[in-house]
């Protein structure tokens, strides 16, 4: 009888074994990138980039306003504009614009576009996200009163669609910096489809 209970404990004991080590044999879930790790690599090289910092607004409500859309019909297409000044709390003023140009045959049917400028980084989102163009929108960027002293007049300045974690060069026609007056200029960046956009530089 003794023999009977100590065979049931030991099977008992041997089966709870096996299905805890079962249990242990899933593995934990892979967590997904979060949005501050958006600027770590290209799609051609794994240097890191930095994004453009905005000044500090002495008062930040002045860019939280609701951006205003715009319509884009296939026929005549059009221009989205933004248009963001505002003063900094070491006293600049800064003023940041931006035009995305729509030529005609350019969408397929009518579009409400809006653009929306990021807080902290010279980063803007582009929306209906996702939207998809027959040819490219061109955007002209100027930007005055950032702080660039951080940036040494070798660094490799760019203009990113953000895809995820990886970060992937716009060609532009040209593009400009001015450390010492804290300027940039763009022009005719190639907009292919809507996502978050924003200029970077390596050192």
């Amino acid at each position: 009888m003794n023999t009977m209970k100590r065979f049931t404990v030991v099977f008992v004991s041997a089966l709870l074994l096996l299905i805890i080590g079962a249990c242990s044999d899933n593995s934990n879930p892979i967590s997904t990138p979060s949005q501050s790790s958006i600027a770590t690599s290209t799609s051609s090289s794994q240097e890191s980039i930095n994004l453009f910092s905005l000044p500090h607004d002495a008062a930040p409500l002045s860019l939280a306003k609701k951006p205003k859309s715009v319509l884009i019909t296939p026929a005549e297409g059009g221009d989205v504009e933004l248009e963001k000044s505002y003063k900094s709390t070491n006293g600049k003023n800064v003023i940041i614009s931006m035009k995305l140009k729509f030529s005609p045959g350019t969408v397929s049917q009518p579009l409400n576009v809006t653009i929306a400028l990021d807080k902290n980084n010279l980063v803007a989102d582009f929306s209906p996200n996702g939207a998809v163009f027959n040819k490219p929108a061109l955007l002209d960027v100027t930007v005055e009163g950032l702080d660039l002293s951080s940036i040494s007049s070798g660094a490799n300045v760019a203009f990113y669609y953000m895809n995820g974690s990886v970060l992937e060069k716009i060609e532009a026609s040209s593009l400009t910096v001015d450390i010492h007056d804290g300027k940039i200029v763009m022009k005719d960046a190639k907009i292919l489809h809507f996502s978050i956009y924003g200029f970077g530089f390596t050192k």
